[in-house]
């Protein structure tokens, strides 16, 4: 080998070292989001952008040696270097905003118990008119990350609650409100289309109308009406999902206002924020041994009825920030018909994982179903997951399985490569309906 193509080699060997380098360099700052580190953004936009014009110009230089020449025009480049570093800051830019709600989306999560605590502090703080008429009957009003909170106090509250009680996902509302009814409306945003329409209705109605929500129409509606309202802090990016916190302790505390409960539910919150911060080390490693059981598969989550509103809390979150779809079902009722369909198609039951959410709450009836199931489930699939709660309370199991599930679909978003924050579909389709 001549002299020439011994410095050849030489160059490429040091420009390849400096290329990992820096690229390691580079994913450094940007994972550094995901651990919760706090960044000095003007400067990690800086440093980095430099760092990534630097691996541009050796990706340049890299393929020149490669192709068998040194690059002695590497200074006339660097001197016209304000073009390709307009566009790669460009692109980083954009690569760097995806990242950045990725990391959003984390803080949110990890923001959980303190979320709750403030939460808590809220409801304690809820003042209400009494209602003409006595209540024979609540109705709750909310969709998607506004409307789970109904579901999950629907599930909390049913054992205990002397009236009839009814979530509702939709425009229309039960033909038997009256003025004797509750009606309750979720929206975090206070401007989503369904939950408006109910509440107009309501109102024809005569109902008792209250509010949970941050502002929008719904806020000044209530501020015209003089509707009760549980006011939840408004905070940007706007995502209802990450704010569940808020809104299920916003409706445990206008419950409890009105005297419809018994239970102290704001206290066993508190209990269930400790226990989850003296948790959280060893629930993030188990939401990423989840998230990587469920990379690639189909998630079949599995619960007591109890516990259903809380699968399809993980299921929504699995939607919308992993970008993956998952089904969910509850005992007893699956097995009363899904339990005969495992059998068929074979080559995508054998790609499903089967989560168990397993409570001490639970049925203890359903608890033996889900053991003589699985491995009927087995035939077909072995992958399973079970999901073990911790805590005094059913609240506090609630709000364990939301912690571990939330963090689960963020880092299966992570494996998926999914933006966890975007919803342009979502936001795709609301700006079709306002055409119309």
């Amino acid at each position: 080998m001549n002299r020439r193509n011994t410095n050849f080699l030489r160059k490429k060997s040091i420009i390849n070292t400096n290329y990992a380098f820096l690229t390691k360099r580079l994913l450094h700052n940007v994972n550094s989001c995901h651990d919760g580190q706090k960044i000095n953004e003007p400067n990690f936009l800086t440093t980095s952008k430099v760092i990534c014009f630097t691996i541009f110009v050796i990706h340049i230089n890299n393929f020149i040696v490669g192709q068998g020449e040194i690059c002695p025009k590497i200074n006339t480049l660097f001197r016209v270097s304000f073009v390709p570093l307009r566009l790669f800051s460009k692109i980083f830019t954009i690569l760097y905003s995806i990242n950045r709600f990725m990391h959003i989306i984390a803080q949110f999560i990890a923001n959980f118990p303190a979320q709750l605590t403030e939460a808590v502090e809220l409801a304690e703080q809820i003042k209400i008119t009494a209602p003409k008429h006595d209540i024979r009957n609540i109705v709750v009003a909310g969709l998607g990350g506004s409307g789970i909170g109904g579901s999950i106090a629907h599930a909390l509250i049913s054992n205990e609650i002397g009236v009839p009680f009814e979530v509702v996902k939709g425009y229309d509302i039960p033909a038997y409100t009256n003025a004797h009814t509750l009606f309750i409306a979720s929206s975090y945003s206070g401007s989503t289309e369904e939950t408006l329409a109910s509440v107009e209705k309501a109102a024809e109605k005569g109902a008792k109308i209250a509010c949970v929500t941050t502002g929008g129409k719904l806020l000044k509606l209530a501020q015209e009406k003089g509707y009760n309202v549980a006011l939840m802090p408004f905070t940007e990016p706007i995502c209802p999902r990450a704010n569940l916190g808020y809104s299920l302790i916003q409706l445990l505390g206008l419950l409890q206002s009105y005297g419809l409960v018994t239970t102290n539910f704001l206290a066993q919150a508190k209990t269930a924020i400790a226990l989850l911060q003296t948790h959280n080390e060893s629930i993030q490693t188990e939401a990423k041994q989840l998230a990587g059981a469920l990379v690639g598969k189909l998630p079949i989550l599995y619960a007591d009825y109890n516990f259903g509103a809380v699968a399809v809390r993980f299921q929504q979150q699995i939607n919308e920030n992993a970008k993956q779809f998952a089904h969910v079902n509850v005992f007893p009722e699956m097995n009363h018909n899904e339990l005969v369909g495992w059998v068929h198609p074979k080559n995508l039951l054998k790609d499903t994982v089967v989560v168990f959410f397993q409570s001490t709450f639970n049925n203890a009836r359903n608890t033996i179903r889900m053991q003589v199931c699985e491995p009927i489930f087995g035939r077909a699939t072995q992958n399973f997951y079970q999901l073990h709660a911790k805590g005094e309370s059913a609240l506090a199991h609630v709000l364990y399985f939301i912690y571990l599930t939330d963090w689960a679909s963020y880092y299966l978003a992570e494996q998926n490569g999914a933006d966890a924050y975007e919803i342009d579909v979502i936001n795709h389709l609301k700006n079709e309906l306002a055409k119309v």
